[in-house]
């Protein structure tokens, strides 16, 4: 009995942290500026404009309107011809709310106790996420759904393709599937991003993809985004060179990290979600959300609110014995 009213205070007071941080930042009108980011991306490669636009963001990063994969670009080029600019953000905005708000509860769902105690010390920055239209929220679903169909190979590895062609730093979980022997998932994404790749440089510039390296290389050199650990260096008063090492020391560790854990499946995933996040030079102040994919291998089986004691024991043994 106190089990089970432990599992719905936490799960109730995560929900309730999001909701009134959610509803006092949406009395102050924000602007979803993450939104405005792609529909402009798409209205620059309808106007034939470059895709990587210059803008002067300050030192470190590089001089660029977006720093997202041009897929980003490519996708939202008809979404704004056939909804228009509003139309566009708020069919956006409210998308990404559905994705961010469907994958917290299913956490809670499944565990209550772990996933209402995360959501509620990384309320502000899911907050944030679906203020802003971010990607991130849509990210955050899918890999819900991965984890939930890793078996099914093919599947998982065309849906992280898709998402590694949107953001970029879920290849760490690409780099999850190859090291603990999901070979098959590895080559669906690789071969989704190869064909995704095609009909980015079709909707946008031959030369995209050498931006868009050039961009991200620009920015490992230097870019130091709020929630990264270049920021967390430079707030420790470390020498500025070597903070703005950490984001790749960061991505290097993570991905050794998710080698040495290769036999431990769900271990080796927290990780790479990890690293998602700890080696991104461009980690925003919405970035961490993403944090609570970590906890997909918590949401296999009966949701631990709706079953007993025994049951729950059965589910715990199941867990440990897909470990």
């Amino acid at each position: 009995m106190l089990l089970r009213v432990a599992r719905v205070v936490c799960a109730a007071t995560g929900i309730i942290f999001v909701a009134v941080i959610l509803g006092w930042w949406l009395t102050t009108q924000p602007f979803p500026i993450d939104t405005w980011n792609y529909v402009q991306a798409g209205l620059r490669l309808s106007r034939g404009e470059p895709l990587y636009a210059h803008v002067n963001l300050g030192p470190g990063y590089a001089p660029v309107a977006i720093f997202s994969p041009p897929l980003i670009g490519v996708m939202f080029r008809p979404i704004v011809t056939m909804l228009g600019v509003e139309g566009a953000i708020n069919t956006w905005v409210v998308l990404m709310a559905i994705c961010e708000l469907v994958a917290i509860g299913w956490l809670v769902l499944r565990t209550p106790v772990v996933a209402g105690l995360a959501v509620t010390v990384l309320s502000l920055t899911i907050a944030l996420t679906i203020i802003v239209g971010n990607i991130d929220a849509f990210v955050l679903l899918m890999l819900l759904i991965v984890w939930r169909f890793r078996d099914r190979q093919l599947a998982a590895g065309g849906l992280l393709g898709v998402l590694t062609s949107l953001k970029l730093t879920p290849a760490a979980l690409v780099w999850w599937a190859l090291v603990t022997g999901r070979s098959r998932t590895a080559v669906a994404a690789l071969a989704v991003c190869a064909a995704l790749a095609v009909v980015t440089v079709m909707g946008s510039e031959p030369d995209i993809f050498g931006q868009f390296v050039s961009v991200s290389a620009t920015n490992y050199s230097g870019a130091q985004g709020p929630a990264s650990l270049a920021a967390l260096g430079r707030f420790l008063a470390l020498d500025p060179t070597l903070a703005a090492w950490l984001p790749r020391l960061g991505l290097v560790a993570g991905l050794f990290s998710v080698f040495i854990l290769r036999h431990h499946p769900r271990a080796a995933w927290a990780a790479a979600v990890f690293t998602m996040v700890a080696g991104s030079p461009v980690a925003a102040w919405h970035s961490p959300a993403l944090l609570l994919a970590a906890l997909a291998p918590l949401i296999s089986g009966t949701p631990p609110l709706t079953v007993g004691p025994d049951a729950a024991l059965a589910i715990a043994q199941s867990r440990d014995a897909e470990s």
